[in-house]
């Protein structure tokens, strides 16, 4: 499929496509609050991805207010990730040098995933439906490059209301080690201090420490418990 496709069931609401671009895999957010999360309605939602061919779906990455519901109606946990917080207070510029920050041009979508495939692995990395879902996530967003001759790093900011979101960071893996991450999440977080946001939030995998690491150094703390992404089986047969 070309993207994501709202679903309503009474009070409930999902988004529901690929799970980033893989044919197989679906994908499923919960756009209603946990209390309104029904059975029910993940019954309907897991029916209507199994008619378009997929074999398992993968959820977002749920709280656990959320997640209950998932594990009654069958769903398991296929990876958690730590969820961290910042209140933005105190920002020191980093020192950087080599390379700019400017804002990312729509012609350079092609480059920005080609950045996100050699950062992550297969599983994690955006396609170009993910990555439009990360950029429009929130009402006012902000997309940043690191440039190098050529783009070497990318990340995604935005904010509702007073509450600020690092959607995405990624860096090439030949540039890292040279402060490209630090100064595009302390880039994020000065604007997203100037437009009067009061804390910003990010999540990383569990297993990825060197991203754990550069957070807290910078002054993000982790919120106990973190987030998890589900998984559940879908019966195909009709």
């Amino acid at each position: 499929m070309n993207g994501l496709d709202l679903l309503t069931f009474g009070t409930e609401q999902y988004r529901i496509g690929s799970w980033r671009g893989h044919r197989d895999t679906g994908y499923l957010a919960p756009l209603t609050a946990p209390e309104h999360i029904s059975r029910a309605g993940l019954d309907r939602v897991r029916e209507r991805l199994a008619r378009r061919g997929y074999t398992e779906v993968l959820t977002a990455a749920l709280t656990a207010a959320e997640q209950p519901v998932f594990h009654s109606a069958g769903f398991t946990v296929h990876e958690r990730l730590h969820l961290l917080r910042h209140d933005l207070r105190d920002l020191q510029p980093p020192i950087a040098e080599g390379f700019r920050l400017r804002r990312a041009r729509r012609w350079e979508r092609r480059d920005l995933l080609t950045v996100d495939h050699a950062a992550f692995d297969a599983f994690w990395r955006l396609d170009p439906v993910s990555l439009s879902e990360a950029v429009h996530a929130t009402p006012v967003t902000r997309v940043r490059v690191a440039v190098d001759r050529g783009i070497v790093g990318y990340a995604i900011t935005g904010h509702a209301g007073d509450t600020g979101y690092l959607q995405r960071l990624a860096v090439a893996p030949e540039h890292e080690g040279r402060g490209i991450g630090r100064a595009l999440v302390h880039d994020a977080l000065q604007w997203l201090d100037a437009h009067n946001a009061t804390a910003a939030s990010v999540n990383t995998q569990e297993a990825n420490a060197r991203a754990l690491q550069l957070y807290e150094r910078l002054g993000f703390v982790r919120v106990e418990p973190g987030l998890a992404v589900l998984r559940c089986d879908l019966d195909t047969r009709s």
